[in-house]
């Protein structure tokens, strides 16, 4: 059963970074954004070698049985080198629950092929035990350049904590040894330790941020420091002195007076120049940045948007809140910027769960805000967080219209299901993005959406997609979304950059051929073998604009939207014509193929244009309407 759900209009401002408390985030309407651009599919490779640094494509450079890379925001997985050289991590195993096998996949790119070509090999995990959510990173040690991964440690028998610390020899050498650290904080049998940690580099300092896990029959004891139960803590590695300087600590400001839990996969963690930065968010809490520009020796913090669970949501109200699939990214100039989805939430006074049940109430509140610690100096006050992402309303309906079970990532325990009308149950129908910055300043930021009309109907799930935008003024404006991974029937999921982008962007991320995660609701999605992809998309062709649809004001005549749409036979576009004139209609499919074109002489005035779509199959196609010299394009679906 399809759910309809109309699209409202957005303030396009919804909150300010302060350094003192925030009043609770106010109701804000959205609007949809019709005019976004679709980006011609990259060509698929059928080898797992690259042949070229430059050359636009994906490749499958790994595969897993667990489909659950993040449980919110995507931990930097890619890293680049000098060279044109990359390394990749992602979560891997090569058979079904309870993963005994899980760990680190491992592949890495040495500027003319990759290390592992043969897929089955990158289903043995690097270390010798039960790992998840890799992290890698490069750090000085012996007098040479080495890589770590640091990956968490949990036992099939339901110990958990702690993390796996392996390095290897060289840059881009497969063969890694490692040992668990950061587990001898808590009686290991008693306490959870801390798990899902992200990691940073900074002047040959590993800076780490991760949250105790939940405790159970095996690790009965719940950890608490600071007042908060199971927090997430932050540590910091010297790769020098080879010696763990801050272990599981808590940040400054972040007690009990604000939080009363943490969740995994709902923080993150950048370093660039002098400055680290640590960002914590998540479902019914504060969304705060820590910022350190001395190794970690004092901290700012700074509430960008604020939650209290000490004056709850009033009751049949809703607010407009982080969903926890947070990123950040410092740039060339020591900003920070901050990535985040929003949601909606509603408060039911008959709950069991902190006073609270949240359920999602539309996906017309969706979207990626922005946000980054630079005054303007006009108000002399942080410049406010803006809109810079959201789903599409593929056709121009002025409605998303998803399937019951459609689904993006679980957050913070409270489920995934977008079918409102289950209790305890949030989802954001955009999410987790990734950032890079290249060095004339400009900023990437992918992120992922379900697709409207992409549907897989035996399961009422939509399939998901990845869409990038960019910003050319440091974070001030940004682009419209182009959908970099636009195919029908596949799903694209947790994408995650290289920090720093040359003349491509360089992507990882999953791909399936069935929406939503085994991993996280069984029920509905079979278990299946993931490909791990890499994509590299030129960025000039990003920033041109000339992929797709774009927006032409035109004077001399305007179309409307072809209805029905979608459709499978026939289907109208109604023309108003400023004057007489030859027209040429063509329509194209994704990869820019023309697959029809006609001429017409029509005179001034109302026209109309037939055209029939039983030879075309499904799928998505651009119709262009063209006469004295202007074009005018939008988009059709052919059911």
């Amino acid at each position: 059963m399809k759910k309809l759900f109309t699209l409202f209009a957005i303030l396009p401002m919804i909150a300010w970074g302060q350094t003192q408390i925030m009043p609770a985030s106010k109701f804000i309407k959205m609007t949809p954004k019709t005019d976004a651009v679709f980006l011609n599919p990259s060509p698929k490779s059928t080898t797992s070698n690259k042949t070229s640094a430059s050359a636009l494509g994906s490749v499958t450079i790994g595969q897993t049985e667990y489909d659950l890379q993040s449980n919110a925001a995507v931990a930097r997985r890619i890293i680049m080198h000098p060279g044109n050289k990359l390394s990749i991590v992602w979560t891997t195993a090569s058979d079904a629950t309870p993963w005994p096998s899980r760990g680190s996949g491992y592949n890495h790119y040495n500027g003319t092929s990759w290390l592992q070509t043969d897929l089955l090999l990158t289903k043995n995990r690097i270390e010798n035990q039960r790992v998840g959510w890799p992290n890698i990173g490069v750090i000085s040690e012996g007098g040479g350049q080495k890589e770590f991964i640091l990956a968490h440690s949990v036992s099939t028998t339901g110990l958990a904590g702690g993390f796996m610390f392996s390095k290897n020899t060289a840059i881009g050498d497969g063969a890694y040894a490692g040992s668990v650290v950061l587990d001898d904080t808590y009686p290991a049998t008693q306490s959870p330790g801390p798990i899902w940690g992200r990691a940073a580099v900074l002047k040959n300092k590993i800076f780490m941020i991760a949250t105790f896990s939940d405790s159970n029959s095996v690790q009965p004891k719940t950890f608490v420091k600071s007042g908060v139960k199971g927090p997430t803590v932050y540590s910091i590695y010297d790769a020098t002195s080879k010696t763990w300087t801050v272990k599981n600590e808590t940040l400054p400001g972040y007690d009990s007076v604000r939080y009363t839990g943490a969740s995994g996969d709902e923080y993150a963690v950048d370093a660039s120049d002098n400055v680290i930065s640590y960002v914590i968010g998540g479902i019914g809490a504060d969304l705060a940045l820590w910022k350190s520009s001395d190794e970690g020796q004092n901290w700012t913090k700074i509430i960008i948007d604020s939650f209290n669970r000490a004056n709850p949501i009033p009751n049949g109200s809703e607010a407009i809140i982080n969903n926890g699939s947070v990123h950040v990214l410092v740039d060339k100039n020591d900003v920070t910027h901050v990535f985040y989805p929003i949601l909606a939430l509603s408060y039911d006074s008959i709950s069991t769960k902190d006073t609270l049940r949240y359920y999602k109430t539309s996906p017309a509140i969706n979207g990626i805000m922005h946000w980054m610690d630079k005054i303007n100096t006009a108000t002399n006050d942080y410049y406010p967080a803006t809109l810079v992402g959201q789903a599409i309303d593929i056709d121009a309906d002025g409605a998303l219209t998803y399937q019951a079970n459609a689904r993006n990532v679980t957050f913070g325990g409270y489920g995934q299901s977008l079918n409102f009308s289950a209790t305890n149950t949030v989802s954001a129908v955009v999410s987790q993005p990734s950032a890079s910055v290249d060095d004339s300043g400009i900023i990437y930021v992918t992120y992922v959406s379900l697709v409207e009309l992409d549907e897989n109907t035996g399961d009422e799930e939509n399939f998901r997609d990845i869409y990038v935008v960019y910003s050319r003024d440091n974070g001030l404006t940004w682009s419209k979304p182009l959908n970099i991974t636009n195919t029908s029937g596949v799903e694209e999921c947790f994408p995650s950059q290289t920090r720093v982008a040359d003349n491509n962007l360089h992507i990882t991320y999953q791909e399936k051929s069935d929406p939503g995660s085994f991993v996280s609701n069984g029920t509905n999605n079979p278990a299946q073998t993931c490909d791990i992809k890499y994509l590299e998309l030129y960025t000039a062709n990003i920033r041109a604009g000339n992929i797709g649809i774009s927006k032409v004001e035109n004077i001399m005549f305007s179309i409307g939207q072809n209805q029905p749409n979608p459709f499978r036979d026939n289907t109208f576009i109604n023309i108003e014509m400023k004057q007489t004139g030859k027209v040429n209609f063509a329509v194209t499919n994704l990869l820019g193929q023309q697959v029809y074109t006609n001429n017409y002489n029509f005179g001034a005035g109302k026209q109309t244009i037939e055209f029939n779509g039983a030879n075309l199959a499904q799928g998505i196609y651009i119709y262009t309407i063209t006469s004295n010299g202007q074009s005018t394009s939008r988009r059709m679906i052919v059911k």
